[in-house]
């Protein structure tokens, strides 16, 4: 008999007003209830990640099949479990037609109607965290009993070490951990389930048991090796609807039926990931496992917490455009050399760095690949969404410690950048606000990655300095300013602003603020920064740098 079913069992952390006050719901009161929520608010903005897709991924699978008038599309052919069993493939335009209508009536009528629960109440006995038949995200002994594996026994994994902000291994103490070592072991039923989707697409690779004899590449985690990018609305039906990408941009994915692992067993789940079948649509991606999992049906939670688990085989990351949360990158090398991969994000870049990479600039191209969400934005969503004032992007990567032989999870990325609905969807041509805006990003990166950056090293050349690890620092301190500032730029720029106007004032707080980093330079001077050093071409001292940098930094913010 199954125990803690998620259905129905408050798990999920949810924000509920602007103080943070929070609250843990059941997935049912969170899909009937999801406009009075403000957001997601668990234990990391990595496990809100995780969980949101599995909320998404119901939602995929539900409106795969019904409209938002809980009626079957009419060419869908299901079994006695509610499952498409038919090809749609000679229907694919009126399918695409009838989700698109679903999405808007969804949209427009701020609710998720029957279909979703009555879904959930069909699926019910396959979302029990304890279970001796078919626990989520888990399989059960009698399933790894049908497998070899390399070992005498599954690898194990404490409480301390699947809660993300301990990662606590029994060789590595965490230092100013969140609690005392006799809690660390300690999880609650909720923490479990919400650590339980976060490990699954967050792993590393720190264990060694794996089914078979021969060696394979085993998964990270999915979510560990993805630049994530999700949309934000003012409430969490607004954030799962704006995420709800029922077209799928890729044309070779938009007829495909949804598939969670849910809807299969344990041993089913297992020959999918170890035959690499190629991924084909969201519900399965969204739901993906990183490891095949046991937790002891019996867990009593007052005591310390333990699961096993045997490595899975990692997904095929080369242009593997399903993943539409994503940055990616073009590889000049390795064995991914010319193909697109994920991006993780840069925990020493601000997000909004990569503007280039997010928003539609001519992305789409061989070297280079907009976010598949922003895709669902612009080309379907635009429409619709001309009622939500503000769009918030969020960007989110799990953090690795740099050891290449375990991987761990160390700490987590996340910001986010808000642009006015007027901003967002100002990006037909280059006179528009999307073009604009990241022209400005543009300079002032080069302003600073170029000319500061020069600056800072002939200085630290003058003072014979070889270290540059004190630039790098200094140049992430810039860019910390830059951030507040530019933020509030786009926040303080209106509807009817006149673009060139905004961008002088830009370029003048830039200007300022770059001015002001070398006036602390020349603030701090010795009589040898005046004195200088011969070079080839002249002296060079602290004053032609600081004259050299005002100048080229003032030529390009005028070009």
């Amino acid at each position: 008999m199954g125990r803690f079913n998620l259905i129905d069992e408050p798990w999920i952390s949810v924000i509920l007003n602007d103080v943070g006050e929070t609250k843990l719901v059941s997935i049912k009161t969170l899909f009937k209830d999801a406009t009075n929520f403000r957001q997601l608010g668990g234990d990391m903005r990595m496990q809100d990640f995780a969980v949101l897709r599995i909320l998404l991924a119901i939602l995929h699978t539900v409106y795969s099949r019904y409209s938002a008038d809980d009626e079957l599309y009419s060419y869908l052919e299901i079994n006695e479990k509610g499952i498409p069993v038919n090809d749609i493939s000679d229907w694919a335009d009126e399918y695409i037609e009838d989700l698109l209508e679903t999405w808007t009536n969804l949209w427009e009528q701020k609710y998720f109607s029957d279909c979703v629960f009555d879904y959930l109440d069909e699926w019910y006995d396959h979302f029990y965290l304890y279970d001796d038949e078919r626990p989520f995200m888990q399989i059960t002994e009698k399933d790894l009993s049908k497998f070899e594996i390399n070992k005498k026994a599954p690898g194990t994994v404490s409480g301390k070490m699947i809660n993300r902000t301990l990662s606590e291994s029994n060789n590595k103490l965490a230092l100013f951990a969140s609690k005392s070592n006799k809690e660390k072991e300690i999880l609650t039923d909720d923490e479990i389930v919400r650590w339980l989707m976060l490990f699954q697409g967050c792993i590393g690779t720190f264990d060694k048991t794996n089914f078979g004899k021969e060696k394979y590449r085993s998964s990270k985690g999915w979510l560990y090796d993805i630049g994530g990018i999700a949309l934000k609305g003012k409430n969490l039906f607004e954030t799962l609807m704006l995420n709800l990408i029922l077209v799928h941009p890729e044309e070779q994915y938009q007829a495909n039926h949804q598939t969670p692992t849910w809807e299969f067993n344990g041993t089913e789940n297992i020959q999918k990931h170890m035959s690499e079948m190629p991924l084909t649509n969201l519900a399965e991606l969204y739901s993906i496992w990183g490891r095949a999992i046991i937790i002891d049906p019996e867990h009593d939670a007052s005591e310390p917490f333990e699961m096993k688990i045997i490595k899975l085989k990692d997904i095929n990351h080369q242009n593997q455009f399903l993943e539409p949360m994503t940055l990616w990158r073009k590889n000049d090398s390795g064995d991914n050399k010319g193909t697109l991969t994920p991006r993780k994000h840069n925990i020493n870049h601000e997000f909004w760095q990569s503007f280039g990479l997010v928003f539609p600039v001519d992305n789409n191209t061989e070297n280079n690949r907009n976010p598949g969400i922003i895709d669902w934005l612009y080309d379907y969503v635009e429409e619709e969404a001309e009622e939500i004032e503000m769009i918030s992007f969020e960007a989110m990567s799990m953090i690795d410690d740099g050891n290449a032989t375990s991987w761990m999870p160390s700490d987590e990325y996340y910001d986010s950048l808000k642009l006015y609905n007027y901003l967002a969807f100002d990006y037909t041509d280059e006179t528009g606000w999307i073009d604009r805006i990241n022209n400005e990003v543009t300079i002032t990166k080069e302003l600073v990655h170029q000319n500061l950056r020069r600056f800072y090293r002939n200085i630290a050349e003058i003072r014979n300095i070889k270290n540059t690890e004190q630039i790098d620092k200094l140049i992430q301190e810039v860019f910390h300013e830059i951030d507040w500032n530019f933020k509030k730029w786009l926040a303080n720029i209106h509807e009817n602003s006149e673009k060139d106007v905004e961008i002088l004032k830009w370029r003048k707080q830039l200007e300022n603020i770059l001015i002001h980093q070398a006036d602390l330079v020349m603030a701090n001077a010795s009589p040898r920064d005046y004195k200088g050093i011969k070079k080839e071409n002249g002296l060079m001292t602290i004053v032609t740098e600081y004259n050299s940098f005002i100048y080229w930094m003032r030529r390009k913010l005028k070009g």
